[in-house]
């Protein structure tokens, strides 16, 4: 059997409108076509009417005319004289500065006599200027000069200045004379300065002496860029009187003074290092600088010993700046050096010398740093902490290593604790699980923060057997956020407290169950929630309200009191199991919190609930707003306390929906809750359709 092929009938309907347009659109391209391009007259006149706006249109006919034509001598030269001749017209100003753009890409030597002419006239000096700025070669260098003379004011300030850019060396003669000329000085002395050359330099040195204050630094600035010109082209000697001529005027700004004695150290040749202790040991703070700053280009690794020497004796400012400028050089060159600050009496320093010795100091600053870490606070403390994880080198760990099994003072053997668990040293292993039986309670506490570094979920068991051995609450809680670390390293979640759930089962002591089952809540493995629930549910939460009913009336007296005991000890791991479920991470437990909340008879743990309940509610930013709001209105009927309907009202705000509206507006009516529930509607009402707000 055969069947027939049919075309679809969307693919014939979008080849007929394509074949229709093309049909429509024929006519018009061949109109186009055959109209003729606008003319630059034309386009002129259209350009002669801009005043601003977005009507930009005869702006772009223009550049696209002009562009088309750059590259074609007849073209360029109509644009040119055309746009000359624009500019003279009545155009508005913004029209001509717009053609002024244009001629600057197209015009040459010969538009140089109309541009120079232009520059007289205030209205069209900008334009004349920028235009005449653009056109390379002598001879519009020879009409800018001549404009030194026949224009004034701004005009004349700023062709100084367009001379002094383009390096014009034939301007100098008539730029000396503005040196004497105070609304001229400055441009001419800064124009001077980048011409640059022995005749501008010799004027600018010739009135640098009897310049007023304002002009002098100026002057100077332009002796310095002259000089650096000079430098450049190997005129060192000529450069180098440059340099110490400013540099000894005293009445000079620092920054000036301070370039002058850079460039004066640049041009000092084999004399560079000498100049530059002289300077490090003299009284000027800003030469001082100018010192420094030369230090990395004046000393090689074999010479550098010379500003070691210094480094004690220099002011405190130097001596950091010198220190950091010392960390770049070779450790077996500068260490001992940068070393000896950490005894300096000034902060300052010391905390300059720690932040150089990660690269510098090497296992000689193992001992100063762990030292001063044990003895200094705050950020001094910090520092010695952050060197001594960042000394570079595995000689350095097996230099920590060493001394760890020295007999380093209690603070020192801490801070090196710390360091080996920041270097992430897992050679020091076995030294650190051996610290955890240490007779000193700051060594296990540092042993414990090392393992969470360095440790395995291997090592959680020796953790928990210290935990459960030790009677200090600091340290218990540091073994707990040990066991958590270590925890957080299983590849399963479902298996972080595993070893904890094991360990539960095992003891026997209120007190031990206790200390794991609040383990449990801080790791918020979804698998010990069921330990959770069987230890709420191992007795009443309230104790008090045993019914005596329950007692057996003939029991003895010594077995009364057993049975009290264990009353008591069911009651720690029932306050711990809710403690947990209370703090528990994320959003699993919210019906065990609620059912809790709702059922409890003991107040603080219904209270623990309630919060608990609450925060975990907000948990799920992505649920369901309605359900949300839901939950949290049985919440809000669980609560009694303001706290609690304070924390309601938060959680209310981020989940934006009718019911949470609703429930935040019965909240309006108590003064002490007012303000949050004002606050809750006002996040959530903008979030809310208009139609869907019921007023």
């Amino acid at each position: 059997m055969t069947t027939s092929r049919q075309t679809p009938i969307p693919a014939l309907l979008i080849l007929g409108i394509g074949v229709l347009a093309v049909a429509l659109w024929a006519p018009v391209a061949r109109a186009q076509a055959t109209q003729p391009a606008p003319s630059l007259d034309a386009i002129l006149k259209e350009v002669a009417l801009y005043d601003g706006g977005i009507d930009s249109g005869a702006l772009w006919k223009l550049r696209d005319y002009v562009y088309a034509r750059k590259d074609d001598p007849a073209g360029r030269a109509e644009c040119e004289t055309k746009l000359l001749a624009f500019l003279r017209s009545s155009a508005t100003p913004l029209a001509k500065m717009a053609a002024g753009r244009h001629l600057r890409l197209i015009a040459g030597d010969t538009a140089v006599p109309a541009l120079q002419a232009l520059l007289d006239d205030g209205r069209s000096a900008d334009i004349a200027l920028y235009a005449l700025q653009g056109i390379p070669g002598v001879v519009a260098e020879h009409a800018l000069i001549q404009a030194v003379s026949t224009t004034v004011a701004e005009t004349r300030t700023a062709v100084i200045a367009i001379l002094g850019e383009r390096r014009v060396e034939m301007a100098v003669p008539a730029l000396v004379p503005l040196l004497q000329v105070r609304v001229y000085a400055v441009a001419s002395a800064t124009a001077l300065g980048r011409i640059g050359g022995e005749a501008a330099t010799a004027a600018l040195a010739a009135a640098f002496d009897g310049a007023s204050r304002d002009v002098k630094p100026v002057i100077a600035s332009a002796i310095l860029a002259a000089a650096h010109q000079m430098l450049a082209n190997g005129n060192t000697a000529r450069a180098s009187r440059l340099y110490e001529s400013v540099g000894a005027d005293m009445s000079l700004p620092m920054s000036i003074r301070e370039a002058a004695a850079i460039g004066t150290i640049s041009t000092a040749g084999t004399g560079a290092p000498a100049l530059v202790l002289r300077l490090l040991s003299g009284s000027d703070a800003g030469l001082r600088e100018a010192a420094v700053s030369k230090i990395a280009d004046v000393f090689i690794p074999a010479t550098i010993g010379q500003v070691s020497a210094l480094l004690s004796d220099l002011p405190e400012a130097t001596r950091i700046q010198v220190i950091a400028v010392l960390a770049t050089y070779p450790a077996d060159r500068v260490g001992p050096a940068v070393l000896s600050q950490l005894d300096s009496e000034s902060e300052a320093v010391r905390l300059a010398a720690m932040n150089a010795l990660p690269s510098i100091g090497g296992i000689s600053a193992v001992r100063p740093l762990a030292e001063r870490a044990a003895a200094a606070r705050g950020a001094e403390q910090a520092a010695a902490r952050a060197a001594l994880g960042m000394l570079e080198g595995r000689a350095v760990d097996e230099e920590m290593l060493a001394r760890l099994d020295g007999t380093p003072s209690e603070a020192v053997a801490g801070e090196l604790l710390l360091a080996v668990g920041e270097r992430r040293n897992f050679s020091a292993k076995p030294l650190i699980t051996s610290s955890l039986t240490s007779t000193s309670s700051v060594i296990r506490r540092r042993a414990y923060r090392a393992l969470r570094t360095i440790g395995t979920p291997s090592d959680m068991n020796l953790v928990l057997d210290a935990l459960l051995a030790s009677q200090d609450e600091g340290e218990r809680t540091e073994a707990a956020r040990t066991v958590v670390a270590l925890g957080q390293k299983m590849s399963s979640p479902n298996g972080r407290s595993q070893m904890v759930r094991a360990r539960l089962a095992t003891e026997k002591t209120s007190e031990s169950k206790a200390q794991l089952i609040g383990l449990l809540g801080m790791m918020g493995d979804p698998a010990a929630l069921p330990v959770l629930r069987s230890a709420i549910k191992g007795r009443d939460t309230g104790a008090a309200d045993t019914d005596v009913d329950d007692v057996d009336v003939d029991v003895d007296v010594a077995d009364a009191k057993v049975g009290v005991a264990d009353a008591d000890a069911v009651d720690a791991v029932v306050d711990a199991a809710v403690r947990a479920m209370a703090a528990w991470p994320t959003s699993d437990a919210r019906e065990d919190l609620m059912a809790l909340a709702r059922d409890t008879r003991n107040e603080t743990h219904r209270l623990l609930a309630i919060r608990g309940f609450i925060r975990t509610i907000g948990l799920d930013a992505y649920r369901d707003a309605q359900a949300v709001a839901a939950d949290l209105r049985l919440a809000a009927g669980f609560a009694w306390r303001t706290d609690e309907q304070k924390l309601v009202l938060g959680v209310l705000g981020r989940f934006p929906c009718v019911e949470a509206l609703d429930l935040a507006r019965t909240f309006l009516h108590d003064p002490s809750l007012k303000a949050e529930a004002q606050a809750a509607i006002d996040r959530i009402t903008p979030r809310l359709p208009k139609e869907a707000i019921r007023w």
